[in-house]
């Protein structure tokens, strides 16, 4: 394994490090093969594993601390994220920093991040989505330094928002950010227009993300590819992608030198930019380990090839699927893939309120009109205390009698034709900014229009909405 300055923190990473976000976010994950993968990294050299609490809520964080644990002679980098406080992925562009990441937020979420992982510093904590319009507000920044000097932190970065390469130039400039973590493959080069340039000049380390463009660049998709219901991937390789993508990885592949693999060919373009401090492939198994760390052996790509390269270059901007908008309750849900809800946004509405108890086994008490809306338990994160709920609105939902304006029905009905929309309690409160709720008798999800307008979705607690 070869390695890498970070920046100007100076930290010695693999040049190959380990995304985590498969290992906890994606189906087709078991803890056993993905702590044989993690090991197996740590003995070929990996030292940077990328994480973040909205990997199954915490879940990769504490697989990366048990890594650390069981190899406490080895100097392992950890990187982590804070999620947006209104779980929306990516930050619109509208968005406003207090509803993102207001100061007690990132607080909050830091040491969740401590305490999963199982260490008193974390060395890079991210903010896991962005918008430019926030450098200069000076209560993330307040908020940073306090975490960098306290100790908690030892280097702050930001993950941009996919295709976004420059939604963050100007933050950058503020001297509080270490690094920049970017999707660049050979597909997407836009980095190198204006990101890179500006990292090199500020000694901005720079990690590589979605090297294989999520899949595509392993060579292994066809247009019949499917995943399991739930699976973010069926989204983003909706038709509207999945179709072009393969055209343009067919061409690709034509180039791809005798002896060499597509993902071999993919990891070492991004490795021939001299910037680049870390590339972070996914890898679920150890075989997976094994042949992505191999290329890290210094054989640069001939000039003509790297041309070549330049050529499948693709500029592509956000669309509706090109990312997962997702709902997470804060801590305390499993996630179930990703659904476009427009959470953070209140609903408008004429006065009603209902309840239903969030236990299965427990009659609900629903008004007439909406015995189509169920809550229901999940109880596959058995270390939370309280029990989870899942709110599952059917297809066919005729929600008339709620009284909800005509753009939450249809946003209801939306959601319902996708996927089961699966949110926790605390989700609700965060997606929808809600008040404390009265009620002491155990979760109840209900709709209320107060006296002054601001139609709101609540689920209760004990007593706590």
């Amino acid at each position: 394994m070869r390695y890498r300055a970070f920046g100007r923190t100076g930290w010695p990473v693999s040049e190959v490090g380990y995304g985590m976000w498969g290992l906890a976010g994606w189906t087709g994950s078991d803890d056993a093969s993905t702590a044989a993968a993690l090991q197996r990294a740590v003995d070929l050299g990996v030292t940077f594993f990328d994480t973040a609490w909205a990997y199954g809520e915490g879940h990769s964080e504490r697989l990366l601390g048990r890594r650390i644990a069981a190899n406490p002679s080895k100097t392992l980098y950890v990187a982590t994220k804070v999620p947006p406080a209104d779980f929306r992925w990516p930050a619109h562009s509208d968005a406003r920093l207090p509803d993102v990441f207001p100061p007690d937020h990132i607080r909050r979420y830091t040491e969740r991040s401590l305490a999963n992982v199982g260490v008193e510093t974390v060395d890079l904590m991210q903010f896991h989505v962005w918008n430019d319009r926030w450098a200069r507000d000076s209560r993330w920044q307040r908020a940073v330094t306090a975490l960098k000097d306290e100790g908690l932190v030892r280097a702050w970065g930001v993950s941009v928002n996919r295709w976004e390469p420059s939604n963050v130039l100007d933050t950058l400039s503020t001297g509080l950010i270490d690094a920049v973590q970017v999707i660049y493959n050979i597909f997407d080069q836009n980095p190198e227009d204006e990101l890179f340039p500006r990292c090199q000049a500020l000694r901005i380390a720079v990690i590589a993300r979605v090297p294989f463009d999520e899949g595509s660049l392993t060579g292994t998709l066809t247009k019949e590819s499917r995943w399991p219901e739930g699976d973010w991937r069926n989204r983003y390789f909706s038709p509207e992608n999945l179709l072009p993508t393969l055209e343009r990885v067919e061409a690709l592949k034509a180039v791809v030198p005798e002896g060499m693999t597509l993902p071999e060919l993919a990891l070492r373009f991004i490795l021939q930019h001299p910037v680049v401090s870390t590339v972070i492939p996914g890898m679920r198994t150890v075989a997976h380990v094994v042949s992505n760390t191999a290329v890290s052996d210094g054989r640069a790509l001939p000039s003509d090839l790297m041309a070549e390269l330049r050529r499948h270059r693709w500029v592509r901007h956000p669309a509706p699927w090109s990312d997962c908008r997702r709902f997470l309750r804060d801590g305390e849900s499993s996630q179930d893939g990703c659904a476009e809800t427009g959470g953070g946004e209140h609903l408008d509405g004429t006065a009603h309120e209902f309840r239903a108890l969030a236990h299965p086994e427990q009659s609900q008490r629903l008004p007439a009109g909406l015995r189509r809306i169920r809550i229901e338990s999940d109880a596959e994160v058995p270390h939370h205390q309280v029990q989870d709920a899942a709110l599952a609105v059917e297809p066919d939902l005729q929600p008339v009698r709620l009284g909800v304006a005509q753009r939450a029905r249809r946003r209801l009905l939306q959601d319902a034709e996708r996927r089961r929309l699966h949110v926790g309690r605390e989700a609700l409160v965060r997606a929808f900014g809600l008040h404390l709720g009265p009620d002491p008798r155990g979760p109840h999800v209900g709709f209320h229009e107060p006296a002054g307008g601001g139609g709101q979705v609540q689920v209760v607690q004990n007593g706590r909405a």
